[in-house]
């Protein structure tokens, strides 16, 4: 787990969110058509990006422009921070750093340029669970079933006590517990990460350590509907989205809906 940084200073602060990249002239006309349109639609910036092929190649240079400061390194992207975002109107992407510091990105159009800038999103914790087991040690089905131990600890899979909350546990129970938690910490001391066991009566495993259990028949069945189910309905809303992007014209929604967005030109002073 990485905490985010709580404080974050004022001069670190003033260089990342200094850095502009000014669109040229061909992107700058592609965004304002862009922007018109969007701002005739219901969703925010971001989820009308595929339509701006402006977007990745200023977002490219302004990460390039941000690393090369040595104050912002981004690590790998989360689509969480989009769920979380606090301008969620106006933002159009976002990069975090690996401590979990996250950034927004926005457009500014004052009349004269476009730019593409950053601005403080949140401070987020980050929870990584490094990997230590490898896909050759997963267990199959039938493995799993004929009761082989975890090919990353060796301990069996099955076999511990009924697992029960902490108040409803009699002594004896409560004294299994303390011993199971003693064998797992003998083999993991180290390992400050999640934990699973396998039903109710499944002994404990490290999830750095030791591969997950593998899905039964029955239950890879019911997955794989269930993402077909969401595949499915994630293409119909695309293509309802294109369909509306297509018959949406440009500024055909009241001014205040594309101030409200951060689409409409404005003074860069606003910001």
């Amino acid at each position: 787990m990485v905490r985010a940084s709580s404080r974050w200073s004022g001069q670190e602060r003033a260089a990342v969110e200094g850095i502009e990249v000014r669109l040229d002239a061909g992107a700058a006309a592609a965004y304002r058509t862009w922007a018109a349109r969007a701002a005739a639609l219901a969703e925010t910036p971001a989820q009308l990006l595929r339509f701006a092929p402006w977007y990745q190649p200023a977002e490219r240079t302004w990460l390039e422009r941000a690393a090369a400061t040595g104050a912002w390194t981004p690590d790998e992207p989360d689509t969480m921070d989009r769920q979380y975002c606090r301008a969620p109107a106006e933002a159009l992407g976002h990069t975090r750093r690996a401590d979990g510091l996250v950034l927004h990105l926005l457009a500014a159009d004052d009349g004269d340029a476009v730019v593409l800038h950053a601005r403080y999103c949140r401070a987020a914790t980050v929870f990584r669970i490094e990997q230590r087991w490898t896909e050759e040690q997963r267990l199959t089905w039938e493995e799993l079933v004929a009761g082989h131990p975890c090919k990353g600890c060796g301990r069996p899979v099955f076999g511990s006590f009924e697992h029960k909350p902490t108040m409803q546990r009699t002594p004896d129970e409560a004294a299994l517990h303390d011993a199971e938690e003693a064998a797992f910490l003998a083999l993991h001391p180290d390992c400050r990460t999640t934990r699973w066991t396998y039903g109710s009566t499944g002994l404990t495993h490290c999830s750095a350590c030791c591969p997950p259990p593998p899905f039964g028949p029955a239950q890879s069945e019911r997955i794989a509907r269930i993402l077909v189910e969401i595949a499915e309905g994630v293409a119909r809303r695309d293509a309802d989205l294109a369909r509306r992007w297509e018959a949406a014209l440009p500024g055909a929604a009241p001014a205040d809906r594309g101030e409200q967005l951060g689409l409409w030109p404005r003074a860069r002073g606003g910001r």
